[in-house]
């Protein structure tokens, strides 16, 4: 495969993730953490502790504190692929096959797998939700608003929080009677928009059911399923979140290079992982239902 061709097939597959994921404003910039060339599954990202003010002497002058810097090192955990065949006799356009078929897998594979693991690593991270409830539309606002008291009593940011919601939620705060409906009427059609885009200052963004649970089960051969329970929802101070798409390598292996088969061999693979500093846990509120899947 050519240099310039792999260019283009690599953009390709970029736009079908960013378009698909909904995770994707949680992922880190090349600020946010430090790699290690000589450890490749292992990622630093950054912890600062302050001490708090103290008395200041008229004799004396300041009391003197300390900031500490360090770097904590995490381990990537989820390494994914899977590997295609296609037989060099059918494969007349090859390259556009290729590209076909690994757009597909990303598309209707990949994007889902990395959402429903990164929701699941919220959860692994702080251990458990901080509210399980089967809602209706008369209790969704109070924990939605419970939600945000408590990250607000955590003094987690109120800037750049974002709501994940189920679809089933989703539709309770459609319905809930404290949502403001926008009516565009032109001169021949009345059009009413229940579209909700945001949420107390919150984008508000909808997550499949089945990439929205605490354990998903990824099979060694073949996917992933939801477990556990499934999340009503989950608000995320996206600066607390450091998600790394550490390798994204679509490779294509032409017939005169496969070994065993007169054909050509698509491999894709996806390593990844989601971290949560020590001292940002509180930028995660998770609330689940209380019925197991």
């Amino acid at each position: 495969m050519s240099h310039d061709y792999t260019k283009g097939y690599l953009k390709v597959l970029s736009k079908v993730f960013a378009r698909g994921a909904v995770t994707n404003i949680l992922e880190a910039g090349p600020n946010d953490y430090r790699t290690d060339d000589f450890s490749p599954q292992t990622v630093y990202i950054r912890r600062l502790s302050l001490e708090g003010a103290g008395t200041y002497a008229r004799d004396t002058g300041y009391d003197e504190g300390t900031a500490d810097v360090k770097w904590d090192a995490h381990t990537f955990a989820f390494d994914r692929g899977k590997l295609f065949d296609f037989d060099a006799v059918d494969s007349v356009e090859a390259y556009e096959q290729a590209a076909v078929i690994a757009t597909e897998f990303y598309r209707t594979k990949i994007i889902p797998e990395v959402d429903a693991y990164r929701f699941y690593k919220m959860y692994a991270i702080r251990t458990a939700a901080d509210a399980n409830a089967d809602l209706t539309v008369d209790t969704i606002f109070s924990a939605i608003d419970t939600a945000i008291e408590t990250m607000d009593d955590y003094e987690v940011p109120q800037e750049d929080r974002v709501l994940y919601v189920s679809n089933s939620t989703y539709n309770l705060i459609k319905n809930g009677g404290e949502v403001i409906s926008n009516r565009l009427v032109s001169e021949n059609n009345p059009i009413l928009n229940r579209n909700i885009m945001t949420l107390d200052g919150m984008p508000v963004i909808k997550v499949p059911k089945s990439r929205f649970s605490t354990a998903p089960v990824f099979s060694a051969t073949n996917g992933y399923a939801a477990g556990g329970y499934y999340f009503n929802f989950i608000i995320a101070h996206t600066p607390s979140i450091i998600a790394i798409m550490k390798h994204v390598a679509p490779k294509l292996i032409t017939p005169e290079n496969h070994q065993s088969k007169d054909a050509y061999r698509i491999a894709v693979r996806v390593y990844q992982d989601l971290f949560i500093p020590a001292n940002a846990v509180r930028g995660v509120y998770l609330h689940r239902k209380t019925t197991g899947i």
